[in-house]
């Protein structure tokens, strides 16, 4: 539908000479139309040729950068990277917190680190007890799915673990009361873990996580659960 550029120039220059030798060149009304139309569809022509031109040189742009990243941040999990991590816990009763060294694998990680957790349980006295759980744990996360780029990475997997319980940690009950226990008990057990691991720069990752360790030994029983947002730090 759209006519060729030869033929609207091949018009236009009828147009014009036609103007030259007419001394009122309002009497080719339907030649000056055309000479218009002409000019419009040549203009828009180049119009779209030129943005086309800027679409195709963003679209590479991008291309390139997408790929110069995707290489880049796959280094973040490659194996050998050591990192390290520190969460803040919530399991239902109180806080915790804990600091981990993890060094990447082709398939996930290592971990190795602690914890502390705090929970808390009422007595017939209407007094609250204080347990402290200070655990040295160690396992290993594997990687059950990811990004490309692993910028965003899902593990789960688990590990063992082995502390002490103590009870009344800060010694807020009154002398009297008899608990008719040990402050200081052995515990030891197994845990499991899944974190979602966000990389928000080349270097550090938001990590989300819910945890069910398994402590034997434990005065207030043995299967707990936590769930805690963490910062991982790449080395």
């Amino acid at each position: 539908m759209l006519m060729s550029f030869s033929r609207c120039r091949k018009f236009i220059h009828l147009y014009r000479n036609t103007r030259h030798k007419s001394r009122n060149y309002l009497v080719f009304p339907k030649i000056r139309l055309f000479f218009v139309l002409c000019f419009t569809i040549q203009r828009n022509a180049q119009q779209h040729e030129t943005m086309t031109r800027k679409n195709i040189h963003i679209l590479l742009t991008l291309l390139t950068s997408l790929l110069y990243l995707t290489t880049a941040s796959a280094q973040r999990t490659m194996s050998g990277q050591n990192s390290l991590r520190v969460s803040l816990l919530y399991n239902g009763l109180s806080v915790g917190a804990e600091a981990f060294y993890e060094p990447y694998t082709l398939t996930g990680f290592w971990q190795a680190g602690v914890q502390g957790n705090l929970y808390k349980a009422g007595l017939s006295t209407a007094h609250s007890l204080d347990y402290v759980h200070a655990l040295a744990q160690g396992g290993y996360q594997f990687r059950l799915a990811g990004t490309r780029s692993r910028s965003l990475n899902l593990y789960a997997g688990g590990g063992a673990l082995v502390g002490v319980e103590i009870l009344d940690a800060w010694r807020r009950l009154p002398y009297y009361l008899d608990l008719g226990k040990s402050r200081y008990a052995f515990i030891y057990g197994l845990y499991g873990t899944a974190m979602l691991e966000w990389f928000v720069s080349p270097h550090w990752a938001v990590i989300l996580q819910a945890g069910a360790p398994v402590t034997f030994g434990s005065a207030i029983g043995a299967l707990h659960w936590n769930v805690g947002i963490g910062l991982k730090w790449n080395l």
